[in-house]
């Protein structure tokens, strides 16, 4: 199954199995406690600014400069007053009738209707945001997808109970309440997208949603937590909600990472081990073809530069055993290499990539390669769940020529940038290409 089928039908499950339950709930029980209600919104204010300040502004500004950061979030804060805006202005306040003691069936309906409109154009940026964080990381787009869930909650509850007063079928009801929560798929699909294009706007994607988080834990669920059950038992469970999150993402991440950096060393030195063995049993002998490929985000810079270099690099060295590929993790099959990556390899490197024409990874040979490397990490995470298969032979290019200790392994992404920022980035790739061509 395509990798952005999956993640927009993860969106659309989370984003509608809240709503659904909270719709059940208002069928169900038709007048919840105010006590019950404060709960769940306290429980979604601690999950959302746990995320945000654990795990989307951190994961941000490791690919991203802090100027980028704060855009993001700024634009995060600015969208959510802009649909909280539209929704008050089209549609009355759809949270009002949680104490509104509306008798007339008819208004009711009204109001159930309106709400269900309203929560469904203020789901879409919260689409925005599972799809941007699956980008980052399956861990980062389960914990904001999960979170997104239980604040859906009260709002399916908010939408059933008045359509239910007002006379309407549960069944009908509960279509209605389904079908709010769509846009968040939407949203999750469009977010998938527009973060695979590079990882300056995965960050900005992932700040996005910070913003929006934040706007709504300040603007939404605190203040009407508060409104509905103003105990010191709901600030501390909002609190309490922050500080277990913290703890156990503090243990898992630590945990993840020592076993990741130890799973990448055992892997490396297995692979250099079999390497080495089998260039001293090849000594006397014609040495087989091994197969290498170069990955990238759109397979139009980063890949390709790397591709045409240690093509020539081989030449140079009369390696014929060797074959070289390259494609994109995101790339649309057909596109031509940018001008400023052919410029740099023409006048640096007197090598031609003009004729390239990107290949997504999907459609590439992949499986039959000897080698796979990859510009950055995350790139690597990626594919490793994509071919857990062939995850014993996926390297990021740095790590692979300097050793996994090393700390920086990105190669970043030039594109949209100009001339120097593609010289800079060729620098990099050649330099640890040097490095791995005597260790094949």
């Amino acid at each position: 199954m395509n990798d952005l089928l999956k993640i927009t039908l993860l969106g659309l499950f989370f984003g509608t199995f809240g709503t659904t339950l909270g719709g059940i709930i208002g069928i169900k029980f038709k007048n919840p406690s105010n006590k019950f209600l404060s709960f769940i919104l306290s429980l979604a204010s601690g999950l959302m600014t746990a995320i945000v300040s654990f795990d989307l502004i951190p994961e941000a500004l490791k690919i991203a400069p802090i100027l980028n950061t704060i855009l993001g979030v700024i634009l995060g804060i600015i969208c959510m007053i802009i649909c909280n805006i539209i929704v008050d202005k089209k549609f009355n306040n759809s949270h009002q009738f949680l104490n509104s003691k509306v008798n007339n069936k008819q208004e009711l309906l009204r109001t159930g209707i309106i709400t269900s409109i309203g929560l469904a154009i203020h789901n879409f940026p919260e689409g925005l945001a599972i799809g941007s964080g699956f980008g980052a990381s399956l861990t980062l787009g389960y914990s904001l997808a999960i979170a997104i869930c239980i604040h859906d909650i009260p709002e399916g509850i908010s939408m059933a109970v008045p359509m239910k007063n007002g006379g309407m079928k549960a069944g009908k009801v509960l279509f209605y309440v389904i079908l709010s929560g769509v846009t968040t798929g939407i949203g999750a699909f469009i977010g998938k997208i527009i973060g695979g294009i590079s990882q300056d706007i995965i960050a900005l994607c992932l700040t996005f949603a910070a913003g929006a988080m934040l706007y709504i834990v300040s603007g939404e669920l605190i203040p009407e937590s508060n409104k509905l059950y103003n105990g010191k038992i709901s600030t501390l469970r909002k609190h309490n909600w922050i500080y277990i999150r913290f703890i156990s993402s503090k243990y898992i991440n630590k945990k993840s990472k020592l076993n990741l950096e130890k799973n990448k060393e055992i892997r490396y030195n297995i692979s250099i081990k079999r390497k080495q063995k089998e260039a001293e049993a090849m000594q006397n002998e014609k040495e087989t073809t091994k197969k290498i490929m170069f990955i990238c985000t759109g397979n139009t810079c980063r890949s390709v530069m790397a591709e045409g270099l240690f093509k020539k690099m081989l030449k140079d060295k009369q390696r014929t055993n060797i074959e070289v590929y390259s494609s994109g993790l995101h790339a649309s099959t057909g596109e031509y290499t940018t001008d400023e990556a052919v410029k740099v390899m023409q006048e640096e490197y007197e090598v031609n990539i003009l004729q390239h024409q990107s290949i997504n990874v999907k459609n590439s040979n992949i499986k039959n390669m000897d080698l796979i490397l990859c510009a950055t990490h995350a790139q690597l995470t990626t594919l490793e769940y994509m071919y857990p298969d062939l995850d014993h032979k996926i390297f990021t290019i740095k790590e692979y020529a300097y050793g996994p200790e090393i700390k920086d392994k990105d190669i970043k992404d030039p594109w949209g940038y100009p001339v120097s920022v593609y010289r800079d980035c060729a620098k990099e790739i050649y330099a640890a290409l040097n490095q791995i061509i005597n260790k094949i």
